[in-house]
């Protein structure tokens, strides 16, 4: 018994302490894009979680719990939402050419919409408010 519960808290620890996608989400951001594109992109996450705490209110959490297939629609529109932007990714990556110059950076005002939209579609979120 006493070594399950050890196994366990060395479990729970090390996945306490792993960053999930919203933090690597603002490190890349902010890497790329500087302070202020970082913060918007906090600020993104944290009104996808408020749009979720109202969906949870609203009594939407509710439904996707009682509903296997509502709660599998929303999780595999998160995953083609996340296919997509991969996808997207690799595309802009491979008919980039090199940069000669040192790039500007994009404008930081869609960077909270692109933390925004995969805070709110994930079903995991939404269990969690």
């Amino acid at each position: 018994m006493l070594a399950a519960c050890l196994a366990f808290t060395a479990v729970a620890a090390l996945m306490t302490v792993t960053p999930g996608l919203d933090t690597m989400l603002v490190l890349r951001t902010t890497v790329s894009g500087g302070r202020r594109a970082g913060a918007l992109a906090g600020l993104g996450i944290a009104s996808g979680c408020l749009a979720w705490a109202v969906a949870s209110a609203a009594g939407l959490t509710a439904l996707l719990a009682a509903s296997r297939l509502a709660f599998d629609a929303l999780r595999a529109a998160g995953a083609c939402y996340l296919l997509c932007l991969g996808a997207r990714a690799l595309w802009q990556a491979r008919r980039a050419p090199p940069p000669r110059t040192p790039a500007r950076r994009p404008p930081a005002s869609p960077r909270s919409a692109r933390a925004w939209s995969p805070t709110c579609s994930t079903p995991r979120s939404a269990c969690s408010t």
